[in-house]
């Protein structure tokens, strides 16, 4: 098909072609928006899961280093073993928390500094209770327990200082995910707007366009008859000779 052949389609299926693009265009400009929104809400989630697991480890740290304390006075009054079992298990569990809240500590800034002391009045603290153990026990009765009490109680100062910046942290990432949600929806709902306007705009200029071109049609067909008319009224005829070709039409 030559390229002259291919004129009349062209003009007949470009304003189609240039509404489907314009949908496209539009549905293309729709689906990135949603991608992009959804995304930035996926990250904040993230952060909030992340503050939340650094909330629920400091949380469940405190009650951990009471019991420490608690084992250790009681093995300490009575000698019995069992306190001593206790003991290494809530030691061992603080223990893996704090090295937890060391790995989801690492990208907070000023919450490192605050881990930092808490790890060091654990090891004082456990140095602290852990030689109460090789003492006969009248020296365990007899071995002041402030000092212990006062490590205990710099601990807890210290995790409730990293507690309040986590719930902090965790609120205002829930905070920034609830305005993330809504400039997704306004920006969604401004996209939609958008584009139906445009559809409108094109839709009535299509109509237009049809509506000049039917009656071009008609006022040619008016023509033609009129033409036809007159021709057959006065008896005449006409030719048409193709220079080109070398005929002639009558």
């Amino acid at each position: 098909m030559t390229p002259t052949a291919l004129l009349p389609l062209i003009r007949k299926y470009r304003n189609y072609a240039f509404f489907l693009l314009l949908i496209l265009c539009s549905f293309g400009t729709i689906a990135g928006l949603l991608t992009t929104g959804a995304k930035a809400v996926d990250e904040q989630i993230i952060w909030i899961e992340h503050s939340e697991t650094v909330v629920r480890k400091n949380q469940d740290l405190m009650p951990r280093i009471e019991r420490m304390l608690a084992s250790a006075r009681g093995y300490a009054l009575s000698g019995d073993r069992k306190f001593i079992t206790g003991y290494t298990t809530a030691k061992a569990e603080v223990s893996d928390i704090l090295a937890d809240l060391a790995k989801l500590m690492q990208e907070i800034p000023g919450q490192e500094g605050r881990l930092a002391e808490l790890q060091s009045y654990f090891i004082q603290y456990t140095k602290r209770l852990d030689a109460q153990e090789s003492l006969p026990p009248a020296a365990r009765k007899q071995m002041p327990a402030v000092t212990a009490e006062m490590l205990r109680d710099d601990m807890i100062r210290t995790n409730k200082d990293i507690l309040l910046e986590a719930q902090k942290t965790l609120g205002e990432y829930r905070m920034k995910m609830s305005e993330q949600r809504t400039f997704n929806r306004q920006r969604l709902l401004i996209a939609c707007l958008v584009a139906s306007v445009l559809f409108m705009v094109i839709n009535a200029w299509y109509l237009a366009a049809r509506i000049g071109r039917d009656n071009a049609e008609k006022n040619l067909e008016e023509s033609e008859d009129a033409f036809r008319l007159a021709i057959e009224g006065a008896s005449d005829g006409f030719f048409e000779w193709n220079f080109a070709r070398d005929r002639a039409f009558y």
